[in-house]
C-alpha cells in the first residue's frame, strides 16, 4: 500500500469518527494488536534507514551522496504522509477511551504517535543538516511537510472534542479551517457525497505523491491500513445514518467553500519554497 493511500484512510476515519467515538462495541483486539506490531516494525525500519543514510553520507563524493538520498527519500516522504493517519487515529482512540471511561486503544495509539513524532523529527533534522540532500529535494520535502500539517489539523478538526485535539494537532487553535462549516443538511447520499468531496480534495493536494511509484514500506502500510479499517468498518456499517448526519454538521460544504479550502491548502506550494526547512516541525 502506498503511503498516499493512508491519507485517504485518515479521511475516512475523520468522516466516521463520531460513530467510532460513541460506539459501544469493543474494537477487534487482533486489529489493534496488528496495528501495534506493524507500526513498531515500520518505526524500526525508518530509524534503520535514516541511520544508514547518516553514516553513508559522511565523506562520500557527490554522486554517491545523491544515490544515498534517492534511497532514503521514499522513507522521508512516507514518514510525513503517514503521520496524518497516525495523529488522526491517536485523537480518535483518545476520544473513544475518554468517552467510555476506559483505556483500551488510546495507550497503543498514543505510543505509536510518540514514536512517529520522533521519527519525523529525526528525518527533518537529517535533511536540514546533510550536504547529501539537494536543495530542490529539501524544498519539496518542506512543502510536503506543510501540506501534511495542514491536512492533519483539518481532519482532526472534524472530530475535535474538548481537550482531545491539542496534543495531536500542529496548530490546535486553528484546527478547524474556514472551508468546513456547520450545517444541517440530511440528504440520503451524504456519506457518498462527503467521501467523494474529501477524496477529491486529497487528490488535488497530494496528487504528486500518488504519482510517485516508490514507497518505503508497502507491506507494513497495508497491514496498518487494514487494521484500522477493521476498527472503523463495524461502526460505519452499523450506524451509517447517524455518522452521516454528524459528518454533515462538521464537514458539509458547498462547491464555493470547497474551492476556497483547496486554495488555502494548495497555496502553500508557492509560499513554502521561500521558507527554511523547519527541523523541529
Amino acid at each position: 500500500m502506498h503511503a498516499y493511500e493512508l491519507i485517504e484512510i485518515a479521511g475516512l476515519a475523520a468522516l466516521h469518527g463520531p460513530a467510532l467515538v460513541d460506539g459501544e462495541t469493543p474494537l477487534p483486539a487482533d486489529a489493534v494488536a496488528d496495528y501495534w506490531q506493524a507500526s513498531r516494525l515500520r518505526l524500526n525500519r525508518w530509524h534503520s534507514a535514516l541511520d544508514h543514510f547518516r553514516q553513508a553520507a559522511v565523506g562520500n563524493l557527490a554522486p554517491t551522496r545523491h544515490e544515498n538520498w534517492l534511497a532514503v527519500e521514499p522513507v522521508a516522504r512516507e514518514i510525513l504522509t503517514s503521520e496524518i493517519l497516525t495523529r488522526v487515529w491517536a485523537a480518535l482512540a483518545t476520544a473513544r477511551d475518554r468517552a467510555a471511561g476506559r483505556r483500551d486503544v488510546a495507550p497503543v495509539a498514543r505510543t505509536i504517535f510518540a514514536g512517529h513524532a520522533q521519527a519525523r523529527l529525526a528525518a527533518l533534522r537529517l535533511i536540514l543538516g546533510s550536504p547529501a540532500v539537494p536543495c530542490s529535494a529539501a524544498n519539496y520535502v518542506n512543502r510536503l511537510r506543510v501540506r501534511c500539517e495542514r491536512w492533519t489539523d483539518l481532519l482532526i478538526g472534524c472530530i475535535a472534542r474538548a481537550g482531545i485535539a491539542a496534543p495531536f494537532s500542529f496548530q490546535p487553535r486553528q484546527h478547524q479551517l474556514p472551508g468546513y462549516l456547520l450545517s444541517h443538511h440530511s440528504d440520503g447520499d451524504a456519506p457518498d457525497r462527503l467521501t467523494e468531496q474529501l477524496f477529491s480534495a486529497i487528490e488535488q493536494s497530494f496528487g504528486d505523491e500518488s504519482d510517485r511509484p516508490a514507497t518505503a514500506n508497502a507491506d507494513l502500510n497495508a497491514r496498518i491500513g487494514a487494521s484500522l479499517l477493521a476498527c472503523l468498518l463495524p461502526e460505519m456499517c452499523r450506524r451509517p445514518r447517524r455518522a452521516a448526519l454528524d459528518c454533515e454538521r462538521r464537514l458539509s460544504f458547498t462547491a464555493r467553500e470547497a474551492e476556497a479550502m483547496l486554495d488555502q491548502l494548495l497555496a502553500i506550494d508557492g509560499d513554502a519554497t521561500s521558507q527554511q526547512l523547519d527541523a523541529a516541525g
